[in-house]
């Protein structure tokens, strides 16, 4: 299936270039964090902390993230891959039946 070899490679793709972003977010948070004196209760200070505040978490969201759609692609490529299974079986019926 080569459609769905390419979907896999332009996800795997941004999944790179999200886990990349998203590093390097952590890093700047991470000084911004060490720089400052109090701690914020902004809401998107907040929102920020819990997504890329520390990269253990981080790495888990992006990893289960990942397998997700992993999953996914597979249910699609099955379901794809039985459809065509059944059209060559009611094809080959019809033409034997002919």
């Amino acid at each position: 299936m080569d459609f769905i070899k390419e979907v896999n490679s332009e996800y795997e793709n941004y999944h790179n270039l999200l886990k990349n972003a998203a590093f390097i977010e952590q890093e700047a948070f991470e000084k911004l964090v060490e720089n400052m004196d109090q701690v914020s209760q902004d809401s998107d200070f907040n929102n920020k902390l819990e997504v890329v505040g520390e990269k253990e978490p981080l790495i888990q969201w992006l990893e289960a993230s990942k397998e997700f759609f992993d999953n996914k692609l597979a249910d699609v490529e099955r379901t794809i891959n039985k459809k065509i299974t059944e059209e060559w079986t009611e094809l080959e019926k019809n033409l034997l039946n002919s």
